[in-house]
């Protein structure tokens, strides 16, 4: 249900299932302030060779992962009053962390941004992108800074 239509006990009760659910996912997510953001997940994005699948016709679909990642990306973002719109632009960071160094950086960011802005078209404002890679050994995981920039 719409938020406006539970009750607010009703509302914080399903807020907290959905941060347990999202901690057990290893996904934990923070409002630094009211123009900044800041979400780590346990995963990484899915590549972008690995986002889509093709139907015979040529037809583009997202992959159950690609799928799985928006919504968990763009749930945590929600969940800390991350709403992008068309009247901001946006600085995003991403630190990937990847197992070899096998993984391209640049493989990551399609999926990174469009689940951060919920595949909306806000992604758009993105006006500044930064990224960077570490490798761990037998670890991945992903760090995101958002702040707004300017208005528009």
């Amino acid at each position: 249900p719409k938020a406006e239509a539970m009750n607010p006990a009703a509302y914080a009760s399903a807020k907290s299932i959905a941060a347990d659910v999202a901690a057990a996912r290893g996904i934990r997510a923070q409002r630094i302030s009211p123009t900044a953001w800041s979400l780590h997940f346990d995963r990484l994005p899915p590549k972008t060779n690995k986002m889509y699948w093709h139907t015979e016709s040529g037809a583009m679909i997202l992959t159950e992962d690609a799928r799985l990642w928006r919504r968990e990306a763009s749930e945590a973002a929600e969940s800390i009053g991350f709403a992008p719109n068309h009247h901001q632009s946006y600085s995003v960071a991403f630190s990937f962390i990847v197992p070899t160094w096998a993984s391209d950086i640049d493989a990551f960011l399609k999926a990174g941004i469009d689940g951060i802005f919920g595949g909306s078209r806000s992604d758009n404002r993105v006006v500044e992108l930064h990224a960077t890679k570490r490798v761990l050994k037998g670890q991945e995981g992903c760090d995101v800074a958002i702040r707004v920039t300017e208005e528009a």
